[in-house]
């Protein structure tokens, strides 16, 4: 609908704009929440997959996370509620990584 008003007219609203340029954002938006380790850990191979682990967050440069240097941040004002929104759910994600890596008999 966008496209044959914009052919029809030869211009885009501010509102078909901010809507294409979003829908821009989200198509070229890489989701790598569903991303992980190749290798489950299964209480035998704790070593390796620690290793594995380790890499595979500081390649996401998540490790902080998980190493404490990123700690939430504490102060409530309304510029920093964004900053522990970004936390929470970058936290999350790192939960969801290491929880698809583990055998469902440990993480249970």
């Amino acid at each position: 609908m966008i496209s044959v008003q914009f052919l029809q007219s030869g211009t885009l609203s501010f509102a078909a704009f901010v809507f294409c340029f979003f829908l821009l954002i989200m198509a070229t938006k890489k989701d790598d929440s569903l991303q992980s380790v190749s290798v489950r850990l299964d209480g035998k191979n704790y070593s390796y997959w620690s290793y594995a682990m380790r890499n595979f967050l500081k390649g996401k440069k998540m490790w902080g996370y998980v190493s404490r240097t990123y700690v939430i941040p504490k102060n409530t004002e309304e510029g920093v509620v964004v900053l522990i929104d970004t936390w929470e759910a970058n936290n999350t994600k790192i939960i969801t990584w290491i929880n698809n890596s583990v055998e469902h008999s440990i993480g249970t």
